[in-house]
């Protein structure tokens, strides 16, 4: 499982609270097991403001590899700051599953062993290393001309809703592992229905009545929900699904569904392009890798290159 790399300069992104807490002692146990012997490395710890980001940008020189090590909230922090470096800078990276969900490696990888040690599970199904440019997802509120961009996926509308909840409401089940499976509950009987259109580039693709949907540049979310089962990471395409509302046992049937990797029961509509523009009646939550960013009226989804290479089990 020795990873292998022409990189001498190797920078290792710590969040030290993902998945309920991560030690730099157990940093350095996982490291041991994918680098020679004779590596070394800087650690970043995120922290609350940007200066761990500043501190990446500074140790980024040519030829580096970076290693992100916490949840899809971290990798998509990273991938976000490394997008502004210059383009003539070597970048490589690697992503290594350390939150709750670690769904963009789910889907990725296939790892779903929860509570599992990641390599141990990789040496048993026989992984090897791999390479690849991937994709990126830009979302673009088209009133401010604000963008924001994220790794594995977008939820609109209802699931915005539950991560806004999740992150503002402090209630007796915020701090546990059920905290989504909860709010996702009492979301459903709250979020408001909206009519909306979906446009590629002018032309109107469908219109109709919205509650809520996912923009997938990976696969799943919310701890191996498959909103988009098919989607790749170099595709040059994102995937689309959006819904009505539906009733409580078609969302408890559509749940179950798409955690084995089966469409939903409730009706939806479907769509893989390189960029989708929304418009909405009323303005919908939005929340990006676990972020939630605000709520719009108008918007564009667009699928953008990396600047980086990423190495991934697989």
């Amino acid at each position: 499982m020795i990873f292998n790399s022409k990189f001498k300069n190797i920078v290792v992104v710590l969040n030290p609270v993902a998945g309920g807490g991560v030690s730099k002692s157990e940093c350095d146990e996982s490291l041991k097991k994918i680098l020679n012997p004779a590596a070394s490395y800087h650690v970043v710890e995120t922290t609350t403001d940007e200066a761990w980001a500043l501190q990446l940008r500074d140790l980024c020189v040519n030829e580096t590899l970076v290693i992100s090590i916490g949840g899809d909230g971290t990798h998509s922090m990273v991938v976000r700051y490394l997008q502004t470096l210059d383009d003539q800078l070597e970048i490589e990276c690697l992503f290594l599953p350390a939150g709750r969900g670690n769904d963009f490696i789910r889907g990725l990888s296939g790892f779903t062993k929860e509570g599992s040690e990641f390599f141990d599970w990789a040496d048993q199904e026989a992984l090897s290393w791999k390479k690849s440019k991937i994709d990126l997802g830009k979302m673009t509120d088209v009133d401010s001309k604000k963008s924001h961009l994220f790794l594995n996926m977008a939820s609109l509308g209802y699931g915005g809703d539950v991560v806004e909840k999740v992150h503002q409401q402090k209630k007796i089940w915020s701090k546990t592992k059920a905290v989504y499976q909860i709010e996702g509950a009492l979301t459903l009987f709250s979020t408001a229905v909206t009519d909306f259109k979906v446009f590629e580039d002018a032309k109107e693709l469908y219109s109709g009545r919205f509650f809520g949907g996912f923009v997938g540049n990976g696969k799943c979310n919310g701890n191996g929900l498959y909103w988009t089962p098919e989607s790749k990471i170099n595709d040059q395409s994102l995937d689309f699904i959006f819904f009505p509302k539906p009733g409580i046992l078609e969302m408890a049937s559509s749940l179950n569904a798409v955690k084995k990797k089966k469409d939903p029961v409730f009706t939806y509509r479907r769509f893989v392009k390189p960029r989708i523009q929304l418009q909405f009646e009323n303005a919908v939550s939005i929340e990006l890798d676990g972020e939630f960013v605000g709520k719009f009226k108008r918007m564009e989804f667009e699928c953008v290159s990396s600047r980086f290479l990423l190495w991934y089990l697989g």
